[in-house]
């Protein structure tokens, strides 16, 4: 019981690592330099609606290529 719970909390902590690590790297690796706070519009790239539909589409079919039924 001891060591499953050791177990469990080493999971626990490195789960908590990837995660941080996740975040800061996305945080260091943002592009802030055309950052304007008293900006009063948006001056990130938009993409356009098919592309965006595209990638909504991709991110829902998450299964393998080889489970995939045939047409």
């Amino acid at each position: 019981m001891k060591k499953q719970r050791t177990t469990e909390l080493n999971n626990m902590t490195a789960n908590f690592f990837s995660k941080f690590l996740k975040r800061l790297n996305k945080a260091v690796s943002e592009d802030m330099s055309d950052f304007d706070p008293q900006a009063e519009y948006d001056t990130r790239v938009k993409l356009p609606g098919w592309q965006t539909a595209r990638l909504r589409d991709h991110s829902k079919d998450k299964t393998p290529i080889t489970n995939k039924p045939d047409k």
